[in-house]
This record gives C-alpha cells, structure tokens and sequence, in this order.
C-alpha cells in the first residue's frame, strides 16, 4: 500500500534534479503564482493574519518522478496579494489522520491565531478511503499545533466517503463551515457544520440550493455574504455541457439568496447557478473576505487533464487573484487595483497592424462596434499562423476565445473555442493579462471573465489584428512583479 511521506525525506539529489528539469521549461509564468516542481492544485487556507495576506495550495512535489511521494500544503504571503514570498511547506502529513495527503481546506483569522480546518486522506488495508477534517492552529511566531482527535471522523450515514474540503467562517461568536459530499446515491451536496468552539463541530443537514441532482460531487465548497446576501460557490463534477455552459470537465458556480445559518439552511428556492468562469482552465476557488473586501482565487487547471509542462516535471498555477463585487444580482470579478503599480507603459501604434509585444504584459482595449467581425490575435508568430485569438462579434453579441492554434494541445477533447461573454451592447472594455503561459480575459469590468493555459513557442510574441482596425483604442503595459 503507498502512502506518503514528509517532505524531508526526499532526498536532495531527487529535489536537484527535478529543479533542474524545470528550469528547461519554457513555460514558466512571470506573475502567477506555481510550483517549485511537481503538481499544484487548489488553493487553500486564503486568509488576512499578523498583518499579511497568506495563501496555500496543495502540493505534489514528486508527481512526476518514480521515487517516494509526498501531498501537503504549501505556504505563501504577500502585503498585496500580487507579490508573494515563499513560506515553506507548512501543512505535512504527520499523522495517522492524513497518512495519503493533506486535501483541501480553509482558514480564518481567529485572535491571536489562524485557525485551518482541512481534509485529512486515508485508506485502510483494504484501500478504503477513510477522511478526517483537522483542526489546526497556526501563532504568529509560525508554529502550527493540529488539533487531535480529529473534529470528524469518518463520514455521516447516508454518504460516501468523498467527504471532505471544508470552508470555515465566523458569525459573531460561532462558528461554520460547509463542506463537500456525496450522497450514497451518487449525486452531490454539500453538508452544513456549526462549532461552539471551532473544535467541536456537529453536522446541522444540507445546503438547500434548490438543485436535488447537480452532479455526482460538490468539490471546494464556499459560503460568504455581500450586503444583505448569502453566496454559495463550488465545483460540481458530472455537469452535462448545455450550449454555450458546462463545457469544462468539471465547473465551478455559484448561486446567491439567503443568509445560512443554524436556523436557515435554504440558499434559493429558485434553480440560478451560474458558472463563475468562462475559460478553459479555472476550478476548485477559495473565497477570502478581509479588510472589508472579497478576494477569489482559483486553480488554473482542473483536474484529470493532461497540460505540457508535465514533461518538465511540474505542472499547475493559480489564477490573479480577482476582487468580487454583487451587482444585478450577478458576482462581477476585478482585477486587484494593487495590479497597477507594477506597470511599466509600453508605446504602441493602434493604427498598426502587428506589435511585438513579448510576454508578461497587461492589455486595455475598447472594441467599438462595427460591420465586421473584430479579430485579435495575442501570443501569435510573425506569420500568425500560431495564436490565441478574441473575436468579438457585434452581431450575434459574442466574444469567442479560440486556442485551437495557441500552441501545444490541451485537452482539445473539450473543445478548442469558447463563447466567453454574450448579450453585450455597441462596446466591449475588455483587460487582458497574457503571462508565458496563460491568459486571463475581463469583460465589462468583470461582467464576464475567461482564464485558459497557453502554451505558445517563444516565437509567438507578437499581437496582430486581422486588418486594420480604426474601431479599437489599446493600452499595453508590462507587468514587472518579482523582478
């Protein structure tokens, strides 16, 4: 039976040699947030402590090597959220509760601590999975103190044991948490948790969504409030695509109604999930509300996909951090204004057709309507015959992301083009963020957001626009974060 081990077992050659097999990708980002080596995934633990912004996510260093493994959590922090300093690797799997990985989980501010709630993995002798929810202490001086036995064990009657990732926040002086479930007959939920204590917690029933069959599992559930609403956001696997909708393996959306609490488990009585990303490459985001603002941040990937830098031994990132904001009964997601002060201008002739404009840049554009369809093509060759191209179509009101020439494949079994914003006016203000290996589009100040892995040659520098275009006003500016 495998199982893993602590991250100081590896051996420092193994770790060397790895990092050396990483350094030869020509895929590495320049502002988003990824791992030293191995596989990253969900973002864990997002939350305001000790005057910093601190972020997790989970980690697989050796996913891609024969040798001993190892699943933790691994920390970051930053003073802006767009920065970050590495940490170490904070959450290991040093107990008999998580002897198969440290799964996804939360954290809040709490006094003079930060309290982590996450999903310890095991399987017994027979491989049957077994989790446990783990509370754990992180002070100020960074020593982390778990909480044992664990706050649940096993996993309630009437459910499988895809139990696990819970989402902790405080309401006044108790404390909840929803987690991810699946029902015994295969469909997904996700289960209400209320503590007195944050230690001892009791399951109060579902969160009634109005959606008695919405997939078989309710990955990384979220529960936050904006104003006078409760918002619930998750990741159901087992979504059938619906025209331009669930076209993704697996989805992430959210619906918006009443507060839970321990008297209210009801969200909605009216069926009004809606996917919270339109792009290729977006699952499994976490929600911070600190210093009186909503942050998200995302995996930019998802799960069972197979993406080019496995060849160089890594694989996974994270999106920008977006700032949510409820507007006509909608979330709109915003880039952090923190963004702009690493902005450096760069001069360019709109009037011109083609501009060399490299990677790790930062557009503005206002595409005016016109006659024809508008084509922009970014991370495109010289010849463009390689790009990733935006065509915004006045007349049918869509904006289409198109990767099918972007660079190496990705996961064309789901498509290569999507319809990433609809039902728009005479103008679209699009701000496009386009790293070495990924791009992020906002629409209409995040009205409608699309983020997708790239993975283009270094040849593939240049943004063309089809013809000349007179109904397009351009900014551009080169991100310089970590530099």
């Amino acid at each position: 039976m495998k199982k893993y081990h602590q991250y100081d077992d590896i051996p420092l050659k193994l770790r060397t040699s790895l990092e050396e097999k990483v350094a030869q990708s020509p895929y590495r980002q320049y502002f988003h947030i990824e791992g030293d080596m191995g596989y990253i995934n969900d973002p864990n633990g997002v939350c305001y402590f000790d005057g910093k912004y601190h972020l997790f996510y989970q980690w697989s260093p050796l996913t891609y090597s024969e040798n001993s493994w190892f699943q933790g959590w691994y920390h970051v922090t930053s003073t802006d959220m767009i920065s970050w300093e590495d940490a170490e690797v904070r959450i290991e799997t040093n107990s008999p509760y998580e002897t198969h990985g440290a799964y996804s989980g939360s954290a809040i501010e709490d006094g003079e601590v930060m309290k982590i709630f996450y999903t310890g993995n095991t399987r017994n002798e027979q491989n049957e999975r077994i989790p446990y929810q783990i509370i754990a202490t992180l002070d100020k001086k960074g020593e982390l103190i778990k909480r044992f036995p664990p706050a649940i064990i096993g996993y309630p009657d009437g459910y499988t044991d895809h139990f696990r990732d819970p989402k902790i926040w405080k309401s006044k002086d108790d404390y909840y948490a929803v987690i991810g479930a699946q029902r015994k007959n295969l469909t997904g939920t996700s289960l209400l948790l209320h503590s007195q204590d944050s230690f001892s917690w009791r399951i109060l029933g579902e969160v009634d969504i109005a959606y008695p069959c919405l997939g078989y599992m309710w990955e990384c559930p979220n529960y936050f409030e904006i104003g006078d609403k409760g918002i619930f956001l998750f990741s159901p696997q087992g979504l059938k695509p619906e025209g331009n909708r669930y076209c993704n393996i697996y989805q992430t959306g959210y619906v918006i109604g009443n507060k839970l609490s321990k008297n209210n488990l009801q969200i909605t009585d009216k069926q009004t999930f809606q996917e919270i990303d339109r792009g290729f490459d977006f699952y499994a985001a976490q929600v911070m509300q600190a210093q009186g603002r909503t942050i998200l941040f995302a995996w930019m990937g998802l799960p069972e996909i197979t993406y080019p830098t496995q060849q160089y031994a890594y694989c996974g990132c994270l999106t920008l951090p977006r700032e949510l904001f409820l507007e006509d009964g909608k979330l709109k997601q915003r880039p952090l204004v923190e963004i702009e002060k690493y902005r450096q201008p760069l001069l360019v002739n709109v009037e011109e057709k083609t501009h060399e404009l490299g990677f790790g840049i930062e557009l503005s554009l206002c595409i005016r309507k016109s006659k024809h369809q508008t084509m922009i093509d970014f991370a495109a060759n010289m010849e463009n015959t390689a790009h990733t191209r935006l065509i915004c179509d006045f007349e049918k009101r869509e904006l289409i992301l198109d990767r099918h020439l972007a660079g190496e494949r990705v996961a064309e079994e789901y498509g290569t083009k999507r319809v990433i914003a609809e039902d728009f006016g005479d103008e679209v203000n699009l701000r496009v963020f386009l790293d070495r290996s990924s791009i992020e589009v906002f629409v209409n100040d995040g009205d409608f957001v699309a983020s997708s892995r790239i993975f283009p040659t270094d040849y593939q520098k240049y943004l063309h626009f089809y013809q000349r275009e007179d109904n397009i006003d351009m900014k551009v500016w080169r991100l310089e974060i970590g530099e």
